[in-house]
Formats: structure tokens, C-alpha cells, sequence
């Protein structure tokens, strides 16, 4: 499977309900070869938005207060 196929995917529980759509995934970079094997280790779902966190939330680097703002309030309630 390709990431861009689940990016933008709606997301489902066990009931079958929607709880958000993937809006981005985790992977863990293992081994000293170049390059490295990526796992993915799980998939970070927003129920209010479908666009991502443009990278910010990856790096203690500060984003800009107007962005900032925006994007906690499109991704509260984000896991």
C-alpha cells in the first residue's frame, strides 16, 4: 500500500463509527543502512480536518502565532 492512499482516509472504530480522517503517519527508521528500513508504528487521526500539520508539530522549531492558532484549532482532539 502506498501512504497516500490512506492519507485523507476516513478513519473507523470498532463500532464501525467515524471518529476523523488520517491525516498523518509515524514511522521508526531501524537499521545502519542507507537507507534505512521506515515501520510504520501508527497513524494520527484528526476528527475535524483533513489537511496536516505542515511539519510543525515534528520540531521544537516555532511556527508562526497566525498558524499556530490555526492549527490547534483545526486539530484539537487529534491521537
Amino acid at each position: 500500500m502506498i501512504l497516500s492512499d490512506l492519507l485523507g482516509a476516513a478513519a473507523i472504530d470498532s463500532d464501525g463509527g467515524r471518529v476523523g480522517r488520517v491525516i498523518d503517519a509515524r514511522f521508526e527508521l531501524t537499521g545502519r543502512t542507507t537507507p534505512a528500513t521506515a515501520t510504520l508504528r501508527g497513524l494520527i487521526v484528526s476528527p475535524r480536518s483533513a489537511a496536516s500539520f505542515l511539519g510543525y508539530e515534528r520540531t521544537a522549531a516555532s511556527r508562526p502565532v497566525i498558524i499556530d492558532h490555526l492549527l490547534s484549532r483545526m486539530h484539537r482532539g487529534s491521537f
